[in-house]
């Protein structure tokens, strides 16, 4: 039972590694993304909400 225990943790700490440089590595991609300044104006429309949101956009499916 104590293997079955100590297998079960890796691998619960094989995952929490995994999510985490994911998390990591999105915020890294995103502060360069960012950190560009011909970008901001992407970013902004991002940030956007519905209809208010500028520029090109994919019209809502009917």
């Amino acid at each position: 039972m104590k293997l079955r225990r100590t297998l079960e943790d890796r691998a619960k700490e094989a995952a929490k590694e995994y999510h985490n440089a994911i998390r990591k590595q999105k915020k890294v991609h995103w502060d360069d993304f960012l950190a560009n300044r011909t970008n901001i104006w992407q970013a902004a429309k991002y940030l956007e909400p519905g209809d208010k949101m500028k520029g090109d956009k994919v019209p809502p499916l009917k």
